[in-house]
């Protein structure tokens, strides 16, 4: 071979070295933006299911505070009718005259 020959075949190496040193630089620095990137999403999806937690969270509290308050008015409704119907049963028993017989006696006059 000749020198001018080995000179090529000596820089062509040189380059495709070069090159390939290259490759595997971009290799490393593709598979090391791929965990960045990788951690950065598994870091979002925490921070989302981490949302998506509080909303439901504060959802259901404001479900049960809606219960809670369905619950307390039924309960006033209900004493208000409890209420109503004993005033109702204590007018009756007022209004009814009290000289009538019980069911099971007789009035007596004197």
């Amino acid at each position: 071979m000749s020198h001018a020959s080995k000179t090529v075949t000596l820089a062509l190496s040189a380059l495709l070295l070069m090159g390939l040193a290259g490759c595997d630089r971009a290799e490393q620095k593709a598979d090391s933006t791929a965990q960045t990137a990788e951690s950065k999403a598994r870091e979002v999806g925490r921070i989302a299911a981490e949302e998506a937690r509080k909303a439901l969270r504060s959802t259901g509290e404001a479900v049960n505070r809606g219960i809670d308050s369905a619950q307390d008015t039924t309960k006033r409704w209900l004493d208000d009718a409890d209420r109503a119907a004993e005033e109702r049963a204590q007018r009756r028993e007022q209004e009814a005259p009290r000289d009538k017989p019980d069911a099971g006696g007789k009035a007596l006059s004197i």
